[in-house]
């Protein structure tokens, strides 16, 4: 048997729909498998349904990633509700270990942790009567994604050896256990392939899916397999297996099993073979020999299989016959034997007379065979019956694990600090981030946030993490409010990767002192249930809270209470409900399926659906019933509820019900206090079309945010019969914010210097997709050292956000680290987000400064972008004016023309033309763009040196393709693709490569000529629609053309189907009569740029069929895309092609 190759991407997606119709068929399980990681393993879960669905076919929960130990050992964890009948643990050493790398060569401390998370698994899955499947982690030496790359491979691979070896030691062989060598995976896949890093990085997704493919399949083997009765014989005919040559030809001294050499891979093979009976397996041999002849070769010295390890062997030069003998004289059924060969007639004539006979015929490159043995589905090591004596790395320990012994091991450390000014963005960003601990889910903006915070008592702390697992930073927040003698805990949240370690008791305990420091005499918690935060709800419960009368939990304790208090059993270990399993006789197969999918709705909501629908048979009923569970009530607003008062308003208020899960909605209430975010936007957006046959902008939720406001811009358009009234003219108030603060002047100020050979520069941005190529070219072309100005928790934050940044696109050098100066700050806060002191030190070192930094969104309106886009602009203009002048070179947009800009005689804009319409743009970005512009325009008329720079839409790199995915014309390429259409009507695409856009910039700055100039970034030659779609289909794509009304109506069905379809985010930013819009792009003049970038070899690449394959081949590489195969694949499935 040769190794089974590895499927393709398409073959991998066909095997992921058909869990999803798998899931939603609503069939009753036979197995319940719980997978635990270290890492997050919701990629597993497709494959391994799959591939259990024919025996048993399974519902499978994934629980939280590295919360192991926790599940393991708490009686009210998930698991623990959860009861499996196959308990998957699959740990990392890399998240094991915590980043900590053994360089002392010492494993003893990394073998009793690994002993304890053993102890711990074991004794799960004792309690709930399950099967332990246990994946050895795999050694981290010198992988992309381990812990080898920063330190001394030797060492982390002999730590990570013995820990492997101690694992295999205290499990192999236990009753009711099985062994994956997660190792083997990634041999079989091959290293390159087996990681994903773009996806460790942004989900702790360590693993490719071909990794995830396989471990499901050796996983669902591993299952059947440790159902068997009786322990396998594997039946070697040994001639180029056991050795190299023919032993009847050669004799005993004449075959090769040498130490190196050829005959080091036959050694390899009964080493393998060996392990197999160490994990229950008998071994045999047949083959023509005379006995005495093998009987010799078995006792040669470089032999490790010898005769005591095999129950038999038969000389009978018929292989059937002997096989036969074997298995009678073993007292073995033929189903339960194995047959190993390199001879293809042997394993012909075995076949056709015994099929029940597994076979493994080796190939015949001797490279390839221990991969053959591995991808071999009979040969994966079943359970013992005996358990062996344990090993002497893992001697078990005196007593069973407890929770509170791993807590105690973590040492852990929680820090409750006062947010400092420039933090309390981050605060912001968790309120909107966290749903799971989050005791009241109220979401706040900055303006509301430092509203709460101009209260008299009013405080906000920021919750900092860590224990020998790693450092979580910033992991929660409190805002709290003394009033009347009594703390009021206004927010309490948590991130999810703290949970399950008691840092919430932690809290309580600081609360107590702040509390007294306060002089107040008791603290109130107040839980408010939300889909999500039923785990903060018993949180709550468990430190005494009591039913409020507003609903949820209150809790009012004294700081005595508070520092007294302690885990009542365990604390919530992790992200989702904390939900009893129903008893199996309580409900039926049906409600159990659907209970366990509703978590989300509660506690409360969840157990209702289990026991009151106990006895509906038929899912559509209980769906049905469900329906009426899943909205909960509305939450405490600053203010009252009004009840709709007309027919429109009425049916406002049903569909924002509908979507945000409310019982009632008042018409005052604003959509984002109610908990609505830019994607429930673009839900409703979708939602109201089909209801009231009007199509609104996404931007109107941030605009009109309450439903009053919202019916009131319908019954315009209703009176006036003109939809178009929602391609809103830009408020003329956004010329009027055109002023820049008197004292911003280049008055006082020393002149520049070093401007065209800076030393010292200060660039915003440097996170983003074009400050990352701004700062690899000024890192290229300047020996300055840069300050990065980006938001963080601190300046450690600021250079690892700003280096795995740089990383992403390829252009991190670790020899140009010295030259990076983090700048922790925030462009939305005066002087940057940074102390006066700091401030003015940097006005004083400072040579020049790249403004990149922008908040880069087409659904937020100007007043949201205002802060950052506009205030930012001018706070680096402060910057530039203090103490000494440095030129300020913004990176702008050519969108800041409007048609109303054309010139009469169709003449192109010239780089000297002022934009002067802004009434005719309709999206904030490209308002608060033009409105920075006219700062900077100001700033030179006051004697500020500065410089503009217009790109068009930022394409990938020219030569790697890389590039960011989160602009328009990516986004609609990706949903064209998908839908296999694109509308028939043509229009110009005008794109630029990312790496011209930086050369150019850079190179035009360090002129002195370029000051007080403004410079176009354009394509000589700009691309159109109907050539891009040529070039998808010669990559491959199957894109046929339809009418845009027939093609945006595919594209809204597919996005209702899926909020995770490509259509979902580009469908309420599509006209639905494409003949109004005015696509017409305006002609550019780009006279400046070509002239200061003559004689330097900068020029625009064009964009061309191979260019934009490069593209394609970056997007599909990355993930981003689909390939031609997998989309292929997708519309056979459907029926289509």
């Amino acid at each position: 048997m040769s190794a089974t190759p590895l499927p393709d991407g398409a073959a991998r997606l066909r095997l992921r729909m058909r869990w999803d119709q798998i899931v939603g068929s609503g069939r009753p399980a036979q197995l319940r498998v719980a997978v635990l990681a270290s890492f997050t393993a919701q990629p597993l879960a497709p494959y391994l349904g799959v591939a259990l669905e024919d025996a048993a076919p399974a519902e499978i929960w994934v629980g939280p990633y590295n919360q192991i130990v926790p599940q393991c050992l708490s009686a009210e964890s998930e698991l623990a509700h959860f009861g499996p009948d196959l308990l998957v643990v699959w740990p990392r050493l890399e998240e094991l270990w915590g980043g900590e790398l053994p360089l002392d060569g010492d494993p003893a401390a990394q073998i009793d942790d690994a002993a304890a998370l053993a102890e711990a698994c074991l004794g799960a899955a004792s309690r709930l009567g399950a099967r332990l499947l246990f994946v050895l982690p795999a050694v981290p030496e010198l992988r992309p994604l381990g812990l080898g790359d920063a330190g001394s491979p030797r060492a982390v691979s002999a730590t990570a050896a013995a820990v492997r070896e101690s694992l295999r030691g205290q499990l192999a062989g236990r009753q009711g256990v099985a062994l994956l060598d997660a190792e083997d995976l990634v041999r079989t896949v091959g290293a390159a392939r087996a990681y994903n890093r773009r996806m460790q990085a942004v989900a702790r997704i360590p693993f490719s899916e071909e990794v995830f493919h396989l471990a499901g399949q050796r996983m669902a083997r591993l299952l059947a397999l440790s159902q068997r009765a009786a322990p396998r014989l594997l039946v070697i005919v040994p001639d180029d297996v056991l050795w190299g040559g023919s032993l009847a030809e050669l004799g005993p001294s004449g075959v090769d099993v040498a130490e190196g050499g050829p005959g080091e891979l036959h050694r390899q093979i009964q080493a393998f073979l060996l392990e197999q009976r160490r994990a229950g397996n008998r071994l045999a041999i047949c083959g023509d020999y005379a006995k005495a002849s093998l009987r010799e070769v078995l006792a040669r010295r470089e032999m490790l299989l010898r005769r005591e390890h095999l129950v038999g062997w038969q000389t009978d030069p018929r292989p059937c016959a002997a096989l036969r003998a074997l298995a009678e004289d073993t007292r073995t059924a033929l189903a339960d034997v194995v047959l190993i060969t390199a001879s293809a007639a042997c394993a012909t004539a075995v076949a056709a007379q015994f099929p029940e006979v597994a076979l493994v015929q080796l190939p015949e490159d001797a490279a390839e065979w221990l991969a053959a043995f591995q991808a071999s589905p009979v040969l994966d090591m079943p359970p013992r019956v005996a358990a062996p004596a344990p090993s002497p790395a893992a001697q078990p320990r005196a007593a069973k694990p407890s929770l509170a012994d791993f807590l105690a091991r973590l040492a852990l450390k929680v820090e409750v600090a006062p947010a400092e000014p420039h933090e309390l963005a981050h605060v912001v960003h968790l309120t909107h981030h966290t749903s799971e601990f989050h005791l009241t889910g109220e979401q706040y903006d900055q303006p509301a946030l430092d509203a709460f915070l101009a209260q008299p008592g009013a405080e906000c702390w920021l919750i900092r993490v860590s224990d020998r697992l790693g450092d979580y930073g910033d992991a929660g927040a409190l805002l709290l409010r003394a009033e009347s003698g009594t703390l009021e805990v206004a927010t309490f949240l948590l991130n999810c990767r703290v949970l399950g370690r008691n840092v919430e008791y932690e809290v309580l305990r600081r609360l107590a002192t702040i509390a007294s420091e306060r002089g107040c005499a008791q603290v109130r918690l107040l839980h408010r249930p939300t889909e999500r935060n039923a785990v903060a709800g018993a949180f709550v419960r468990a430190v005494g809270g009591q039913p409020a009368p507003e609903g949820g939990a209150s809790a009012t304790l004294t700081p005595a209470q508070l520092a007294a208090l302690a885990p009542q059993g365990q604390a919530p270990s992790s992200c989702g409900a904390d939900l009893p399993a129903p008893s199996p006789s309580a409900v039926s197969p049906a409600a159990r399926f659907l209970a366990a999918r509703v978590a989300r709705l509660g506690e409360d909501g969840a157990r209702a659906v289990a026991e009151r629908f106990a006895s509906f048979q038929r899912g559509e009923q209980l769906l049905e019933a469900v329906q009426a569970y899943r909205r909960r009530s509305r939450p405490d607003m600053d203010v009252a509820y009004v009840a709709p008062r007309t027919p429109l308003e009425g049916q406002l208020a049903d569909v924002w019900g509908e979507v945000l899960g409310l019982d009632r909605i008042g018409v005052r209430d604003n959509f984002f206090h109610l908990g609505g975010h830019s994607i429930l936007a673009t839900q409703l957006v979708m939602r109201l079309y089909d209801v009231l046959g009007i199509e609104l902008p996404v931007r109107i939720f941030f605009e009109t945010p309450t439903i009053e406001s919202m019916a009131q811009a319908i019954d315009i358009v209703r009176r006036t019969g003109d939809d178009t009234a929602f391609i809103a003219e830009a408020p003329e108030y956004v010329k009027a914010e055109a002023v820049l603060d008197p004292s911003i002047t280049a008055e006082g100020a020393r002149p520049a210097e070093h401007t065209s050979d800076p030393r010292r520069i200060f660039l915003t941005g440097g996170t983003g997709y074009l400050g990352a190529f701004l700062l690899a070219e000024l890192l290229r072309r300047t020996s300055a050292t840069i300050y990065c100005h980006a938001r963080a928790r601190d300046e450690q934050d600021a250079l690892a956000r700003i280096a795995a940044n740089l990383q992403h696109y390829g252009l991190w050098d670790e020899a140009q680290r010295h030259r990076l100066v983090p700048v922790v700050g925030d462009l939305a806060q005066p002087l940057l987000g940074l102390s006066e002191e700091r401030f003015l030190e940097l006005a004083d070192l400072i040579d020049v400064i790249y403004h990149a930094g922008a908040i880069t969104s087409f659904i937020y309106p100007y007043t949201t972008l205002k802060p950052t886009n506009v205030l930012g602009t001018q706070e680096v203009l402060r910057l530039a004016s203090r103490i000494r002048l440095k030129p300020v070179h913004l990176t702008s947009t050519l969108y800041v023309f409007g048609p109303g800009d054309k010139h009469e005689d169709g003449g192109p804009m010239r780089e000297d033309d002022i934009p002067e319409h802004v009434e005719t743009m309709h999206i904030g970005y490209r308002q608060s763009k033009w409105v920075a512009e006219r700062l900077l325009l100001l700033a030179r008329e006051r004697g500020i040196p500065v410089a503009i720079y217009r790109p068009s839409r930022i394409a990938g790199h020219s030569h790697t393709g890389a590039c960011q995915t989160n602009d328009f014309v990516w986004r609609m390429i990706r949903a064209c693709i998908d839908a296999s259409s694109v509308f028939n009507q043509d229009m110009t695409m005008d794109m630029v490569p990312v790496d011209y856009v930086s050369e150019a910039i850079v190179h035009l700055s360090l002129r002195p000529e370029s000051l007080n100039q403004v410079f176009h970034l354009t394509n000589p030659k700009v691309p159109r629609l109907d050539e891009i779609v040529e070039w998808s289909q010669s990559y491959g794509y199957p894109i046929r053309r339809e009418p845009y009304e027939t093609w945006r109506a595919r594209l809204k069905v597919a996005a209702e189907r899926s909020n995770q379809n490509a259509s979902f985010a580009l469908v309420p930013f599509l006209p639905q009569d494409l003949s109004r819009q005015q696509l017409g792009d305006l002609p550019f003049d780009a006279s400046n740029t070509l002239a200061g970038l003559a004689g330097s070899g900068i020029a625009c690449p064009l964009i061309d069929e191979t260019r934009f394959h490069v593209y394609l081949d970056y997007f599909t590489q990355s993930g981003f895309l689909r390939t031609p195969q997998e989309v292929g694949a997708v519309l056979e499935e459907a029926g289509v092609a």
